[in-house]
């Protein structure tokens, strides 16, 4: 089990990826996990506007957990299907 949460604010440390990305001493918040056997978990944390995919190892809980209406503003994006055909 993850030791950091949904919705949960999170320091992003100095690290390669980190520091590429330009995150370096960010904080987010954490809007997604993602889990698959045999792997480091990833973290999708939301920060300055921009969502990135994080290991545990990036970041720092900080026990501030807010509420998912902090977050998302409820608005919502309809996207209808699109048919290509066959695409071979």
């Amino acid at each position: 089990m993850s030791t950091i949460g949904f919705y949960e604010v999170v320091n992003i440390v100095d690290d390669v990826n980190t520091l590429a990305l330009g995150l370096s001493g960010s904080s987010g918040v954490v809007v997604g996990i993602s889990r698959e056997d045999g792997k480091e978990e990833q973290y999708a944390v939301l920060s300055e506007g921009w969502t990135f995919m994080l290991g545990l190892s990036s970041l720092v809980a900080t026990g501030i957990r807010l509420d998912r209406n902090a977050v998302y503003d409820g608005d919502t994006l309809r996207i209808p299907p699109e048919d290509y055909g066959n695409q071979s």
